[in-house]
């Protein structure tokens, strides 16, 4: 996690606006200059799906957690998938 947040300014500098935050899920979208990261976490003991709104902080295309690899799209501003429990992930752009 150390060096992701070295590697993601975002994450030390960013603003943040948070998503969600009820029972077991969190998430929120942090943005500082050109980085933009989406925090998500699944606290609870059973799998969750999380339907966010990331725009205007994040653009539409592919995304790739830095801690696991799962990857997810964002398509006009939004963004669907499910994570499994008691897990976290932080989605930052796929490099090409």
């Amino acid at each position: 996690v150390a060096a992701v947040r070295h590697r993601h300014p975002a994450l030390r500098y960013g603003s943040r606006r948070p998503l969600v935050a009820e029972g077991n899920r969190l998430a929120f979208v942090r943005a500082h200059l050109g980085d933009r990261v989406l925090a998500v976490w699944n606290r609870g003991k059973s799998q969750t799906e999380f339907s966010l709104e990331v725009a205007p902080e994040m653009t539409d295309g592919p995304y790739i957690d830095a801690l696991s690899g799962q990857e997810i799209e964002v398509k006009e501003g939004k963004v669907s998938f499910k994570m499994s429990p008691t897990r976290s992930a932080l989605f930052v752009a796929k490099e090409s």
